[in-house]
């Protein structure tokens, strides 16, 4: 073959390979090795290339390009897993600051004791909420309430159980993408129970979640809607929850930077779903398991889909 180096002949590559890993006990990479096989020990005297033909040159280039643009589209994935890695790690360091801010200002209500004509304020330097001249250099005013009456204790237990009851908030910034903007429930309301949910889904081959809404009944009882977050196409599935049941489960793939498929399971029990698509071996999977307690409202970001879900659970009422 003018001073190939592939003296197999026409030995099938993968056989050719696994001899040379036998003779010499080192496993040779695959493309290094059909290199070695199909270029010359000696330039051709005419062209001057190494390659035994054109055609083995064709396709090491096509083989070169393809791996280069797989490694970028590799790289890209990496990124975007880190970015939406650090956006839920910064959300869930903001939650906690928040719960411990509120916890501290509970106690403070309750324990410090006050003097003169009437309650002292107390100030922390790591917020900027607050009403005062504290609170324009970046500082947080807490007055404490005076141990008077029995009304007022009351309210101090009242003000506890409120938070201890307070729904968690579960998947930091929402399990899926970081596309979209940012999707909550009203921050003054207090969700206990959840009544419908509604997926909106399209179907084929790049199916996903176009969007979802729901409904649920806060602490006073009050029917609070939430949604559409997203592009609502067609006709949504409803899941509608009865008096005497409640949403344990939630089950979410994600798949460029869309959520694919939803799964709902209840204490029925009962499973709706999967909506979207079936799942996949290529899907990201997510499960929010909240039993005993109850799933009772939503979170995530949206823009023409649904990128990302969250869920607040609660005790069961």
């Amino acid at each position: 073959m003018d001073g190939a180096s592939h003296v197999q002949g026409s030995l099938p590559l993968e056989v050719a390979r696994r001899r040379e890993a036998k003779k010499t006990g080192v496993d040779p990479n695959f493309f290094e090795f059909w290199q070695t096989m199909h270029t010359r020990k000696k330039p051709h005297p005419t062209t001057g290339s190494m390659w035994v033909n054109k055609g083995s040159e064709l396709r090491s280039t096509k083989f070169v390009q393809k791996f280069k643009e797989n490694e970028v589209a590799e790289e890209r994935r990496r990124r975007e897993d880190m970015e939406t890695l650090v956006s839920q790690q910064q959300q869930q360091a903001l939650i906690q600051q928040q719960q411990m801010m509120e916890v501290m200002r509970i106690q403070m209500q309750s324990l410090m004791p006050t003097g003169g004509t009437g309650p002292h304020p107390l100030t922390f330097p790591w917020s900027s909420v607050g009403g005062s001249n504290h609170a324009a250099q970046g500082e947080l005013e807490i007055t404490p309430m005076p141990h008077t009456s029995g009304q007022q204790s009351m309210n101090i237990g009242n003000q506890r159980a409120l938070f201890q009851d307070a729904p968690k908030k579960l998947g930091p910034s929402g399990y899926g993408g970081i596309q979209g903007t940012a999707k909550d429930i009203n921050s003054n309301s207090v969700p206990k129970n959840l009544k419908s949910v509604s997926i909106w889904s399209k179907g084929g081959n790049t199916c996903r979640i176009n969007a979802i809404s729901f409904t649920y009944y806060d602490k006073d009882n009050i029917e609070v809607n939430e949604g559409p977050w997203g592009t609502t196409d067609g006709t949504p599935n409803v899941i509608s929850i009865g008096h005497d049941e409640y949403l344990t489960k939630l089950c979410v793939t994600t798949a460029n930077n869309c959520v694919t498929s939803l799964t709902f399971n209840t204490s029925k029990p009962a499973v709706h779903g999967p909506m979207g698509k079936e799942p996949t071996t290529g899907d990201k999977a997510f499960t929010i398991d909240v039993d005993p307690d109850s799933i009772v409202a939503f979170f995530g970001r949206a823009d023409h889909y649904l990128r990302a879900i969250g869920a607040y659970s609660a005790p069961q009422a």
